[in-house]
């Protein structure tokens, strides 16, 4: 590799060849293509895209990737920029928190997601996934992406709560929309993304309107719960127990219902999408299928899946794990310099926004064969993971700050859609194959998505 020191001595030398407004505009129509022709006219090393009011660092080279999020992970924090938008809503979660409350926030939340833990939850994942099967029976056909958004909340309400919050699913899954689509909105413009969050723009009012919806009904289940103290077994119980070891300090309820709406949005949004891009590629790629069924057949036969069968499941795992790199979940990171820096030869500022591009790594064809082409099988043996450089493949981040629910998610990703590819396969209609990519804060389909369903 080329030595990036040298590559990128100069920041101001490495400008992508474009004005302000053209960038601004390319990044509001197509961000993953401006993200392509960003790697390809300047390279993957250090480029600076200027924004009007904000210096932006394109970073796709997965050395310095490293350099950002592990091994000097303390002198990079989560952009202010970023902070705003999404804490108006979401609140000081351990997404979003810095310094030493987010390590109080990390090392309390951690027990919740331990292996053992989460992996109690698997029989109701399948559970789930087999109750939203039933409804399919009587249809011809489905509209993907809300079904798998449907099926990833009522896990993760449950894995939350557990309790019935049937009458509430539609409020939440809607509100979390709104959520997610007017933080995308609001990223993909710079004049938005600056504007405070009490102006009442439309973006702002449809932040708070969301937020508003879900408050006093996660408020109610906190109050009703502590009043109760019972332990049921699901992460509010456990965010209501842990105590800090050091101080005895336990989590207020702000703090409970701000790290609850963070797993709500990062809970089940990232796990539907993985879950309908499969189907989807599924439907692209039949011999893909093929073997997919063929590995399930084997495996599991009738019967419903388990936690037992995962280690089994090789094949259904590399489908997901090449869905994760053909869209990885988080398409791109966002880190500021703590302190303003010297960053190989370049001059750093802490209101620079510098973005990691997990995307365009992970469609790289130096770290990947043939990257543009859906092969599973480049997963099987294991050996393609030890040839990558550290940090070239992320779907769920890396160091400190890696995502804390990546376990439950994975997990999550192949009971489904072992389940699913059990009893369906799914067909475009008319053989037609209309579905795009749409990037908001993940890498969404542009709806409706509608896909036929053929009983196996």
């Amino acid at each position: 590799m080329t030595n990036t020191t040298t590559a990128a001595s100069d920041l101001s030398l490495s400008k992508f060849n474009a004005s302000a407004f053209t960038t601004a505009r390319l990044m509001r129509e197509d961000p993953l293509a401006l993200f392509r022709r960003v790697q390809r006219e300047n390279g993957d090393y250090v480029v600076t895209v200027a924004l009007p009011g904000l210096r932006t660092i394109i970073v796709s080279d997965p050395d310095m990737v490293h350099e950002i999020l592990v091994r000097r992970s303390d002198e990079f924090v989560k952009p202010e920029l970023g902070k705003k938008m999404l804490q108006s809503a979401f609140g000081n979660g351990i997404f979003f928190s810095e310094g030493d409350f987010w390590k109080r926030q990390r090392k309390l939340a951690q027990p919740a997601f331990h292996h053992m833990r989460i992996g109690k939850y698997a029989t109701d994942m399948v559970a789930h996934t087999q109750k939203q099967l039933q409804s399919w029976a009587n249809q011809k056909s489905i509209l993907i992406d809300k079904e798998t958004h449907a099926l990833t909340l009522k896990i993760v309400v449950d894995a939350l709560f557990k309790t019935d919050v049937t009458e509430h699913v539609e409020l939440i899954g809607k509100s979390m929309h709104a959520l997610s689509t007017a933080v995308g909105d609001q990223s993909k413009s710079i004049v938005q993304a600056q504007l405070p969050n009490w102006l009442p723009t439309s973006i702002n009012r449809r932040k708070k309107l969301a937020a508003d919806q879900m408050n006093p009904l996660i408020r109610q289940m906190i109050a009703d719960r502590r009043a109760s103290a019972e332990d049921r077994g699901d992460l509010l119980s456990m965010f209501l127990q842990v105590q800090d070891a050091d101080t005895g300090e336990r989590m207020s309820d702000q703090q409970v219902r701000d790290e609850l709406m963070t797993m709500f949005i990062a809970g089940h949004e990232t796990s539907a999408l993985a879950l309908a891009w499969s189907l989807v590629e599924l439907a692209r790629h039949p011999e893909v299928e093929a073997k997919l069924h063929a590995e399930i057949d084997s495996v599991l036969g009738d019967r419903a899946a388990t936690l037992d069968d995962l280690p089994k499941l090789t094949y259904t795992q590399a489908v997901i794990k090449e869905i994760l790199r053909f869209y990885p979940p988080a398409p791109f990171l966002t880190r500021s310099p703590a302190q303003p820096m010297l960053f190989h030869g370049g001059q750093l500022r802490t209101s620079d926004l510098l973005m990691v591009l997990a995307y365009t790594i992970h469609h790289d064809a130096r770290w990947y064969a043939d990257s543009e082409s859906f092969i599973p099988e480049r997963w099987l043996d294991g050996e393609l993971e030890k040839r990558l450089p550290k940090c070239a493949y992320l779907p769920f981040g890396t160091g400190p700050r890696v995502c804390i629910g990546n376990g439950f998610a994975q997990m999550e990703m192949a009971l489904v859609l072992a389940t699913i590819a059990q009893h369906y396969k799914l067909r475009f209609p008319n053989g037609i194959d209309k579905v795009e990519v749409m990037l908001n804060l993940t890498l969404s389909m542009k709806p409706p998505v509608e896909m036929e369903l053929i009983q196996r």
